[in-house]
This record gives C-alpha cells, sequence and structure tokens, in this order.
C-alpha cells in the first residue's frame, strides 16, 4: 500500500501529462497576451518563465520527453529479461506437471515431468537447465545389483520414519516386499508401528501410526485399537521407546487426515443428529492448530532431520468415501495444508496427488494394491532421502 500523504491541490507538482502542458500553454498565454492572473509565473534572473519549483519551464519539458524515451527503450529489456529468466535453483520435479510411465508386464513406474522439450512437438522455448525425470530409484533398489550400486550410496546407513496412517504403512511395507531380501525389524501391531530394512544397504523404514489429531479427551474407543488416543502421549508411551531398533531417521514424512475426517463428522453427527454434513473453515482451523503442535514435536525429536508433509489421497470415488465427506473433504483438509505448510516452510510429499485418477489401482476405497503405487513411492522417498541426506534444497 502507498503510503506517502496525498498533496493539496496547491502543491502538486507540475506533471509531465497532457493536462499538465495544457494548463502551462494556457498560463503562458495569458501572460503573453497581457491578461491579469491571481498567481502570476515567477521569472528567474534571466528573464526566462520557470516553474513553481524554479526550474525552467522549457528545461522541465526537455526532462519529461527524455524520461518518457527512456522508458520507452528499457520496458522491452525488461520484459526480455524477465521471460528469459533462468529456471529456478530449487525445482521439484514432482510437484511439476506431468504424466506416469509404466513398464508393461512389470511394477515399475515413474513420473514425466512436462519440460520446453516434451511439452510440444517443436517448440522455441529454451530453459538454461532442462528438467530432467526423476532417477526411477525403485528399479535400482531391486536386488542383487543394489547392493554394488554406487548411486546408492547416499541411502547407505540411512532410516526414513512415516508419521500418520494406514496408508503410510500400506508404503513402508511395499517398500520392502517390492524389492526383495528384506527383513522386517518391527511389527509389534499395526496400530503401533512397522519397521523393515534392507540389509545389504543397512537402509531402514518405519511407521509410527497415530489416530490422527484427535485429542486425549476424546470418547471414541473401539477394541482392538490400542492406546493412547493422543499423538502426544503415543509418542512418549509407544514412539520413542522403538527408536534404538532403527536409529535416528534422516527423513521424516508427516500425514494426518482420514481419522481426522472421520473425528470431525463423528462430532458434527453427534451435536447435530440428522443434519448433512461438510467439513467447515472452523473444523479445519482446529486441524492446522494440532497439526502446528505435532510438527513441533516432529521438530524438537529430529531437529537435523529433513521433514516433510504427505497430502491427503482421494477417495477411489464416492460410492466407497466411507466418512469424512467424501472426496470433498479430502480436498478441503489437502488445501488448508497446502496453506499451512507454506506458512512453515515445510515441503510437500506429493504422492497423493500423482495418483489421481488412477481407479485401477485401489486396493479398496482408500488403499492401494501392491504394484505400481508403491513402485512410484520408493522411487519418490528415495529421490528425497537423497537430497536430505546430501543436504540439497527441498521445495516448498
Amino acid at each position: 500500500m502507498d503510503t506517502q500523504p496525498l498533496l493539496p491541490q496547491s502543491q502538486n507538482p507540475t506533471r509531465c501529462s497532457g493536462s499538465g502542458s495544457e494548463e502551462r500553454h494556457s498560463e503562458d498565454k495569458k501572460q503573453h497576451s497581457g491578461s491579469t492572473s491571481s498567481q502570476p509565473l515567477e521569472r528567474g534572473s534571466d528573464d526566462r518563465i520557470v516553474s513553481r519549483f524554479g526550474v525552467p519551464t522549457g528545461r522541465l519539458l526537455l526532462g519529461c520527453l527524455a524520461l518518457v524515451l527512456l522508458i520507452t527503450i528499457l520496458r522491452p529489456l525488461a520484459w526480455e529479461k524477465f521471460t528469459h529468466a533462468k529456471t529456478p535453483q530449487c525445482l521439484d520435479p514432482y510437484l511439476q506437471p506431468g504424466y506416469i510411465q509404466r513398464t508393461d508386464g512389470t511394477n515399475q513406474t515413474s513420473w514425466h515431468p512436462y519440460t520446453n522439450h516434451n511439452l510440444l512437438k517443436s517448440s522455441s522455448l529454451s530453459v538454461s537447465k532442462p528438467l530432467e525425470p526423476p532417477i526411477p530409484y525403485s528399479d535400482l533398489l531391486l536386488p542383487p545389483t543394489r547392493a554394488s550400486d554406487a548411486r546408492l550410496n547416499f541411502a547407505r546407513g540411512q532410516s526414513i520414519l512415516m508419521v500418520g496412517e494406514s496408508l503410510d504403512r500400506d508404503n513402508a511395507k511395499s517398500f520392502c516386499d517390492q524389492h526383495g531380501n528384506a527383513e522386517t525389524v518391527d511389527e509389534m501391531d499395526p496400530f503401533i508401528s512397522f519397521a523393515c530394512r534392507l540389509p545389504d544397504l543397512d537402509l531402514n523404514i518405519t511407521q509410527w501410526f497415530t489416530y490422527g489429531m484427535r485429542p486425549a479427551n476424546s470418547s471414541w474407543y473401539q477394541p482392538g485399537f490400542p492406546g493412547p488416543l493422543a499423538f502426544e502421549d503415543r509418542w512418549e508411551e509407544r514412539f520413542l521407546p522403538l527408536l534404538p531398533l532403527y536409529g535416528t531417521p534422516s527423513l521424516v514424512v508427516v500425514a494426518s487426515h482420514y481419522w481426522d475426517l472421520r473425528f470431525i463428522q463423528e462430532q458434527w453427527t453427534r451435536d447435530h443428529p440428522g443434519m448433512i454434513y461438510h467439513v467447515s473453515p472452523e473444523d479445519l482451523l482446529w486441524h492446522r492448530e494440532r497439526v502446528v503442535e505435532l510438527m513441533a514435536l516432529v521438530r524438537s525429536t529430529f531437529p537435523d532431520a529433513k521433514i516433510m508433509w504427505r497430502l491427503g489421497t482421494k477417495w477411489q470415488d464416492e460410492a466407497h468415501a466411507f466418512f469424512g465427506d467424501g472426496n470433498l473433504g479430502v480436498y478441503r483438509i489437502n488445501e488448508s495444508m497446502r496453506a499451512l505448510m507454506k506458512h512453515l516452510n515445510v515441503p510437500l510429499f506429493n504422492w497423493a496427488t500423482l495418483l489421481e485418477g488412477e481407479k485401477d489401482a485401489y486396493r479398496d476405497g482408500l488403499h492401494f494394491k501392491d504394484g505400481q503405487p508403491g513402485s512410484l513411492f520408493a522411487s519418490m522417498i528415495m529421490y528425497y532421502l537423497k537430497k536430505a541426506v546430501s543436504g540439497e534444497t527441498t521445495c516448498s
């Protein structure tokens, strides 16, 4: 906002616009015709007509013309510089528009971003550094070559942690199951934690299960679901004692969506029986406040780790949306998290968005089959692990 105070009418400077020229021309005409003026123009020592700021009127007009000419020359140059700016240093291929490419007869799936080289058959567009498709790490992780592949040196002795829901547990399991020669490190309870490792890389991947952001005083409870309910209590009682099994993670990916949508709907149904449920701005504000507390806990526990947020996956279709306002609820909570993570400067793990519309890839209304979705996840998680280990910037 322009905070410069407006000048009174009598103090407005002489302008280079047409109206200003006409005013001065009228005054000059009156002066030379001998007419009386209530505000006669001043004269300099050399008897030339000057502006009210003490600058000769002719010189002022020449200055205005020179300024207009300079703007006319520089404007195309500025636009040229803008449209041919260098490619930003932080350019994440998984956050760019693109398409999924599959290898027939296999589970191998890779993401190919659109670039100035494949957007059109012939393009005059050019960038200083073309954006290449990310390395299909899922291919490199297959035995027996992974043990000696120098391209995987960054992953040796590393640990990855997923904090979230059953989708994250499925991804951790498929990471080991699909790449073979894996060991299960921890499978205490699917609603507490899961961990496995690729021993020839000494690479661990772990999942800690939460019931979303529901508070400790929540009345919800079902037999067979081990407590505590609140993530703060689970952190101390369930999770931290397990750290010695797999070491401190270099990369932590956090998510919380479906249990939150379920909790919000349960609260609404209890308080508004018979009314149609929709996720409200107040619901999303509550969720954001709780997520901030979770992210602070993650950061304080792992101050040196790269932390990301995984966006929620849409239901297969509305017929399979068992709770949470269907895909409208998923969309709203994702948009809310996009805004919050931008505010917190936390990068997004965009796996779910890349799989939108892949209805044949679902095992049920929410979870994916083993195979291609897991292959895409493996390539993505390794891409971000490399950035975390090397200290490279992860785009937010």
